[in-house]
């Protein structure tokens, strides 16, 4: 399917993912401030309302979610493997001593930033050896941390931590900050986000940079598909791989200064141009649509191939008509939104608004796809009248939802959950 997210990021778009709805709708954007209205239904609900057993595989805790109440209601068990494990045993336990039918969502971290695959994976894909591991990443941090405690810590937390600054023994050392480094009253910067800058400064300083980062993109993205064959397998081994509905997703791309950034903070194609595979009873192999498709419309589009009714609107539509190649379908225009940013997609332009700097006028782009499919080139004095259709699309969906102004990022949140996005850097 040619399918859009609906947001470059992780929370917005495993909500509409969710619930069918646009982040407009549903009302989660920005991580830690927005939250899932109370009583609102989502994908475990349904399905667990409608007699399936529903288990969810992954990281619950992941600080981009964990701070949303409801969102994994439904869920009847929830099994979290180690790192970035595939599905474990009792996952597959779970199935196959399930006497009803089941929902199974596995959330995978292999390719999330930094990706890096198995050398031998490496190895196989370009023919030489990998030079970064996931260990050699660790130790540039500890190295750059333990030359200037000041990269994370608070001036008064050393004073008050004498312990830190003290000590023959670097692993005792580094023991300490980590543990000290949990705590957000205590930390300036956190450890993922330093880790983070020590990644690339490394490659950039190995003079290859975004060239090898995409390498090791790649090989984690070759590593996804050989786990999603192993889980169909399993499927196959079990029996049930003829009566079972399977979906592969993802929530959002990413950037490696395609447009200037890193990771997935803005919405040009490499970060909200997604894949969506569907496979299953009545679904013809091997099918490809050009038609633009949304993330909103996978929850329609589950409830409707196995039967459920829906049970409150949604902005999503069932892309049954599309699987079937002979029913009605609406053609889309896909709605993409993070902060104050937004971008459309027909069928061949992209009308995008950046995120606005400080102190600046907003922008507004428009992009040609069939000419430059990486959005490079802005052509709006070529095509006024396809620039006033998209703007009239933007000032129509906006106008679907009135929410009053908030402000762009929390002004408060707890400790334990501002010390799970310390973890993970994205605090």
């Amino acid at each position: 399917m040619n399918a859009y997210s609906q947001s470059c990021n992780t929370l917005a778009s495993h909500m509409t993912t969710f619930t069918g709805l646009f982040p407009d709708s549903h009302g989660v954007k920005v991580p830690l401030r927005d939250n899932l209205p109370p009583g609102l239904m989502t994908l475990g609900t349904a399905f667990h309302n409608a007699g399936y057993k529903t288990l969810w595989v992954g990281p619950v805790g992941y600080p981009n979610l964990e701070p949303i109440d409801n969102y994994a209601a439904g869920f009847d068990q929830i099994l979290q493997p180690p790192g970035y494990s595939p599905p474990q045993p009792a996952a597959w336990d779970y199935v196959r001593q399930s006497t009803s039918p089941f929902l199974l969502f596995f959330h995978s971290f292999y390719t999330h930033n930094p990706a890096i695959p198995k050398p031998e994976t490496y190895q196989r894909l370009f023919g030489h050896e990998l030079n970064w591991t996931r260990e050699r990443m660790n130790d540039a941090l500890r190295r750059w941390v333990l030359q200037d405690l000041h990269r994370v810590f608070r001036e008064e937390t050393l004073t008050r931590h004498p312990e830190l600054l003290r000590g023959d023994d670097p692993d005792a050392r580094w023991a300490r900050i980590e543990k000290l480094g949990e705590y957000p009253e205590l930390t300036g910067t956190s450890l993922g986000v330093v880790r983070m800058q020590r990644f690339w400064h490394e490659l950039d300083a190995s003079g290859e940079g975004t060239v090898e980062a995409r390498r090791m993109y790649q090989g984690s993205v070759s590593e996804v598909d050989e786990m999603i064959g192993e889980i169909y397998a399993r499927l196959s081994d079990l029996g049930m791989d003829d009566r079972t509905l399977f979906i592969f997703m993802s929530d959002h791309g990413d950037e490696f200064r395609d447009h200037g950034e890193l990771n997935h903070q803005q919405l040009y194609e490499e970060s909200v141009h997604v894949p969506l595979l569907i496979l299953g009873p009545g679904v013809p192999a091997g099918q490809r649509r050009p038609e633009i498709v949304e993330l909103t419309d996978v929850l329609p589009t589950l409830l409707d191939l196995v039967g459920i009714p829906r049970q409150w609107p949604m902005d999503g539509q069932s892309l049954a008509p599309l699987i079937d190649g002979d029913g009605p379908w609406q053609a889309k225009t896909s709605y993409s939104t993070w902060f104050d940013s937004f971008a459309i997609r027909d069928e061949r332009f992209t009308l995008l608004r950046p995120r606005q700097q400080p102190n600046t006028l907003p922008t507004i782009f428009l992009f040609d796809r069939h000419s430059d499919p990486h959005e490079r080139t802005d052509v709006s004095d070529l095509y006024p009248e396809v620039l006033k259709k998209l703007r009239d699309f933007v000032t129509d969906r906006q106008g679907h939802t009135k929410r009053p102004a908030q402000p762009a990022w929390p002004t408060s949140i707890d400790d334990r959950r501002k010390a799970s996005l310390l973890k993970t850097g994205y605090w």
